[in-house]
């Protein structure tokens, strides 16, 4: 009579014979239990590095657009500071070309007047070298 466990081929009906038999059937089982675990793993693992680096990726570029955006903002009020800037530059410029036309104009009237009288007026007088 065959046992259960018998490989008629290999050997007898011996205990020793099945045991092993049935733990190499075990460990084969075992190993590719655990590769197709490993695999799922592996699987798992990959996914998640993507997962991540699709998430990390998807926050840099809203980083450089953000920055971007910040880049035009500071360049437009730079701008704007830079036009503001020469338009008070202007104003300044003609303030001191209306001044200066005016001490010329005003000038022009006392040299009138003391060509006109021949004395010096007295508000125009200079204490510091007419002595």
């Amino acid at each position: 009579m065959i046992g259960p466990f018998e490989d008629v081929h290999t050997c007898e009906y011996d205990l020793d014979c099945a045991f092993s038999r049935i733990t190499r059937l075990i460990i084969n089982h075992l190993y590719s239990c655990d590769s197709c675990r490993f695999q799922r793993e592996e699987v798992k693992i990959q996914a998640w590095e993507n997962h991540q680096r699709a998430k990390i990726e998807a926050e840099m570029k809203s980083i450089e657009a953000k920055m971007e955006r910040k880049r035009a903002r500071e360049h437009d009020r730079l701008a704007r500071k830079l036009a503001s800037a020469r338009s008070r530059a202007e104003a300044k410029r003609e303030a001191a070309e209306a001044r200066r036309s005016q001490e010329a104009e005003r000038t022009d009237e006392q040299a009138a007047q003391i060509r006109k009288t021949g004395h010096i007026p007295s508000s125009i007088s200079c204490w510091c070298w007419c002595l």
